[in-house]
């Protein structure tokens, strides 16, 4: 029978053929090691009422938690379940969630209004809605909210609201498969999306009403959406906070204003429509617009401490300016147009490092350049990829597909990168003496110019977290005069540039430094080879480092940015067990699987997951199966020997598939995806030494 009470304090077990438990005003507290089931509810608090959860409640056939009002907090690794809802909380409530919350049938949580907050770690499902509010209320996310069942929506506020997310939002199409309406803010407007750094949307995010907002907010990295107006609609005015970093991968088709604080950047990979106006009102801000030639918009307030780069043009493209007249794009066959800009007196243009960009602002001389003619920055020969690079001490950036090479009176030095992304470094003496070194996929390369002229320096794409504060970057150099030594410095807390120390450098080349972090910032951390003529190549890592941090749920953190340095494109936060968590900010990239790793992937397009052996039991969260920019699984050899193989390994859980290697018996769950989705896009798998 139930047990109907004033207050509760369970440790035990609790079980009923009606509802599990019942309790009026009071407290209810079940401890760990405590377990509530009922044949119907698992818990009912019929009125203000303090639930805390620190194990398991369940109702085999109804709701969890139903809970009229008061506070609900379900901690870590507790568990609420139900076969309709997993909470119902029908009044005023505030619920908090570290653990995992499930709706079997129905909402993993239903709310008539209050708050919700589901922490880093924190599930919550359900079959038709993640979180469903009949009213109007607030939620802030960092941990995953999904839908499972069909046209099954993450979050939905019927009478609109607040979300404020830094982590997994999902919501379903049709089929129950990931897509759908990750978002809904109903009601008749003065919603708002906040978008954190990290944040991953599965699925569209729609408001009704007017004056809506979307707001991208700081932090570390950047914050990546597919498009405003197809996957995000109904928003009027959107804000990209100051000093944050906003990646629009797609077009900006919704008339509105989108406006950017002070420090604040923006970059739009797509055309934008007339009606949208980008308003640079903030000091030193910074948009990129990857459709120059499909900007119809308007751009307001650009000042000369802004900067407007234009990518995308094509070798060969003239940009000229008048001040106050615009832009004037005229390609190499003679095209012309006029990109419709208030351009400041004073302003001026210089092309990018590549040479394939132009920049608008107050740092440059011309007021007219031509792509493809070479850049004035850090880039040195390329090993592929497109322009004639240009003049400087090294490089940055990882090059493309391609050869390159460099000579000398010594010999020569070639750098090879296949389709994979696989590098090789070729050595050649003059008397016909060879050595060879592979680079990891995603390296980051320089290539030494003037005396340094052969000498090839690069940095592996992760440093290695040694506990205890300390990381240790590696990397790979060769030089045809031999290596004096690799100095490893980086800039501190956003200060100067502090020299951390020496590398330990192998007879095959490559070199190893443990660095001692700590909780201080290491930013732009770059290598500088000394060669046996005393000539420096300096490459900088695509990465920034810091540990012993207190009170964040993790131990230390890596930040991964994109080839130049501009954007950054993933987080890893490293855990105190030795399992990490890595938030996917870009599409188009490389990840490397460490131990026990799950990857938020979220909406980002085209990226590769690497699993060699030792893994352990690692996550992909927002797989993209399907599609011509679905993303890849990368699996050793050495373990599968084709896809058949993968799929006689391969078998579906509750979570989504699981491969397990027969070698090492690592498994990886790739979640919501389905074997038979596996099965019917053999290209999701490739396979690597």
């Amino acid at each position: 029978m139930a047990l109907d009470i004033g207050a509760l304090s369970n440790s035990g077990t609790i079980a009923s053929a009606g509802v599990g438990a019942t309790i009026g005003t009071g407290t209810a507290d079940n401890a760990a090691g405590g377990t509530i089931t009922g044949a119907l509810d698992g818990l009912d608090a019929t009125g203000s009422t303090v639930v805390n959860n620190l194990d398991t409640i369940s109702g085999t056939s109804g709701t969890g938690v139903d809970q009229v009002a008061g506070t609900l907090t379900n901690g870590a690794g507790a568990v609420i379940q139900g076969a309709t809802d997993g909470v119902d909380a029908t009044g005023t409530t505030t619920v908090s969630n570290a653990g995992t919350i499930l709706g079997s049938a129905a909402s993993g949580v239903v709310m008539g209004s209050g708050s919700l907050t589901n922490a880093a770690g924190g599930t919550i499902t359900g079959a038709t809605n993640g979180v469903l509010d009949t009213a109007t209320g607030t939620l802030t996310n960092a941990g995953t909210i999904s839908a499972s069942g069909p046209n099954g929506i993450g979050v939905n506020l019927l009478g609109g609201g607040i979300v404020i997310d830094s982590g997994v939002i999902s919501g379903t199409d049709a089929s129950g498969n990931p897509g759908g309406v990750a978002v809904n803010l109903g009601g008749a407007g003065n919603s708002r999306l906040v978008l954190d750094p990290g944040a991953a949307l599965t699925g569209i995010a729609q408001a009704a009403g007017t004056n809506n907002i979307l707001e991208f907010a700081a932090g570390t990295g950047s914050t990546a959406v597919q498009d405003i107006g197809t996957t995000i609609t109904g928003f009027d005015n959107i804000l990209v906070d100051a000093g944050a970093a906003a990646d629009v991968l797609g077009a900006i088709t919704a008339p509105g204003t989108v406006s950017l604080g002070s420090g604040a950047s923006l970059k739009i990979g797509g055309p934008v429509s007339a009606g949208v106006t980008i308003d640079l009102s903030g000091t030193g801000t910074t948009l990129t617009l990857g459709d120059p030639t499909g900007f119809a918009g308007t751009i307001a307030n650009l000042g000369l401490d802004d900067t407007l780069d234009l990518t995308g043009l094509g070798a060969g493209t003239t940009v000229s300016l008048a001040s106050g007249s615009g832009l004037k794009l005229t390609t190499a066959s003679g095209i012309t147009s006029i990109l419709p800009i208030s351009v400041p007196i004073g302003a001026s243009l210089a092309l990018t490092p590549d040479g394939l960009g132009v920049v608008v602002g107050g740092l440059g001389t011309s007021t007219s350049v031509t792509t493809g003619t070479g850049g004035t920055g850090t880039g040195g020969t390329g090993t592929g990829g497109t322009g004639t690079g240009g003049t400087g001490t090294g490089g940055t950036g990882t090059g493309g597909t391609g050869t390159g090479s460099t000579s000398t009176s010594a010999g020569t030095t070639t750098v090879t990168t296949d389709p994979n992304g696989d590098t090789t470094v070729v050595r050649t003496t003059p008397l016909g003496a060879t050595s060879t070194i592979a680079l990891p996929a995603g390296s980051s390369i320089a290539y030494g110019t003037g005396a340094a002229q052969g000498d090839v320096i690069a940095i592996d794409p992760a440093a290695t977290y040694n506990r205890g504060g300390t990381f240790t970057v590696t990397g790979h150099v060769s030089s045809l005069s031999g290596v004096g030594s690799v100095a490893i410095s980086a800039i501190v807390d956003g200060g100067e540039r502090v020299t951390l120390g020496t590398a330990d450098v192998a007879a095959d080349g490559s070199f190893a430094f443990r660095d001692k972090v700590g909780p201080h910032l290491q930013g732009f951390i770059t290598a500088t080879e000394t060669d046996g003529v005393g000539a420096t190549t300096s490459v900088q890592t695509p990465y920034s480092l810091q540990a012993g941090i207190k009170g964040a749920g993790f131990v230390a953190q890596q930040v991964l940015f994109n080839p130049d340095g501009s954007e950054a494109i993933g987080l890893t936060n490293l855990h105190r067990d030795g399992s990490s968590t890595v938030k996917v900010g870009d599409g188009g990239q490389t990840f490397q699987t460490d131990f026990f790793t799950t990857f938020l992937n979220g909406s980002a397009p085209d990226n590769t997951f690497v699993f060699n052996q030792g893994h352990g039991l690692s996550v992909v969260d927002g797989f993209r199966a399907n599609g011509t920019d679905h993303d890849t699984i990368s699996l050793p050899s050495a373990d599968f020997a084709n896809v058949a193989d993968v799929l006689r390994n391969t078998h579906n859980t509750a979570g989504g598939a699981a491969i397990t290697d027969p070698v090492s018996g690592d498994t990886i769950r790739i979640a919501g995806v389905s074997k038979a989705e596996l099965k019917a896009n053999p290209g999701d798998f490739k396979f690597h030494a």
